[in-house]
C-alpha cells in the first residue's frame, strides 16, 4: 500500500492511540472487509487492533476492536482484517 501510520505511547505507557479514517456510505454488499497490516513492539496492559464501526443514523450498529484476540507483545509485520 502506500498509506501508513505509526502510533506510539507517551513516557508513561498509559495513552490511548488511534487513527480514524471515515467513509462513506455508498456500498452495495451486505459485508464490510477492513484489512490492514500491523506491527507492534512492547504492548502491554493493553492491546492492539484494527478497529471497525458502523454507524447508521448516529447510532453504532456494528463494532470490533480486535480485542478478544488479545493482540500483545511484540510481533512483526502481520496482516490483519476485520469482517
Amino acid at each position: 500500500g502506500k498509506k501508513s501510520g505509526k502510533i506510539t505511547s507517551d513516557l508513561t505507557g498509559s495513552s490511548y492511540g488511534s487513527i480514524a479514517y471515515k467513509l462513506p456510505a455508498n456500498y452495495t454488499g451486505k459485508t464490510i472487509k477492513l484489512e490492514g497490516f500491523m506491527k507492534i513492539k512492547n504492548v502491554e496492559d493493553g492491546f492492539a487492533g484494527l478497529l471497525l464501526r458502523v454507524d447508521v443514523n448516529g447510532k453504532s450498529m456494528a463494532f470490533d476492536n480486535m480485542e478478544s484476540q488479545n493482540i500483545t507483545g511484540s510481533q512483526d509485520w502481520q496482516i490483519c482484517h476485520l469482517t
